[in-house]
């Protein structure tokens, strides 16, 4: 007999300390920016919050990539998927098959931010908490075979930090300390927030997550129009257990969902 004891997810040795410190240092670079405050850096970054999150995020990576909604040119295309890494949410095949995933099982064991594990894990602990897997392009490639097989996404999945490095320095030498803190620090720390706020219903009350356990029975669903994150398409399991953390691919086309 399986020994199928629960334990909470939030520990010490379930960190994911890469995505940690990145998020930590974003969110002093963000309240330091209020110290370096003019109107032109601000400016600039809420026009590069359009720009990453509405075309990046919102025409690219959601509803281009993942639901293949609509068809423009590749050379377009492709500009959009770097305008997607821009917001440090990880590279086109890891997010187009972490949101797959979720709508194949929506407020359901398995479902990555799923709120019925807790408005906080359904927010951003799952990213802290959960496994790491923007890097690993070949299993995720699994997951978006569509955006596999193109050496481009491939390349930029694994390297989806140089867009945004390369920005920094271009900031940092037009503008200054104020034009990189308000472009990168500020920008990335609201989109992030924006996105992970879409899966996490306000005022609810469902029990923290505990891994090994199912997903409690309430009424509370969500519906991820930009969903994403830095992270992975499962929890960490938490039992004593060894269990997949991933499902098998889907067989049918993923390109096609509702939302």
């Amino acid at each position: 007999m399986q020994n199928t004891k629960t334990v909470s997810p939030y520990r010490l040795d379930n960190v994911n300390w890469v995505t940690t410190i990145a998020l930590l240092f974003l969110h002093i670079g963000a309240i330091a920016s209020f110290f370096y405050f003019d109107w032109k850096s601000v400016a600039i970054a809420a026009v590069l919050y359009w720009i990453c999150v509405g075309w990046g995020i919102g025409m690219g990576y959601h509803r281009l990539l993942t639901h293949r909604s609509y068809r423009v040119p590749k050379p377009l295309e492709y500009f959009f998927a770097i305008c997607g890494t821009l917001t440090l949410e990880g590279g086109p095949i890891f997010w187009v098959a972490t949101h797959r995933l979720h709508h194949q099982r929506s407020d359901q064991p398995g479902d990555p931010h799923s709120p019925k594990d807790g408005p906080w894990w359904a927010h951003m602990g799952w990213i802290i908490f959960g496994e790491t897997k923007h890097n690993a392009t070949e299993m995720m490639s699994k997951y978006a075979p569509d955006l596999g097989r193109d050496p481009f996404y491939r390349w930029l999945n694994t390297y989806h930090y140089v867009p945004l490095i390369i920005m920094g320095l271009v900031l940092l030498g037009f503008g200054g300390l104020s034009l990189l803190l308000w472009g990168v620090c500020t920008r990335v720390v609201a989109g992030l927030h924006a996105t992970w706020l879409v899966c996490t219903p306000p005022g609810s009350s469902i029990r923290p997550r505990t891994s090994g356990a199912p997903a409690a029975s309430t009424p509370v669903t969500t519906r991820a129009t930009t969903g994403g994150s830095l992270c992975s398409p499962s929890a960490k399991a938490g039992t004593t257990t060894t269990t997949p953390t991933l499902p098998p691919p889907a067989t049918a086309s993923p390109g096609k969902s509702s939302t």
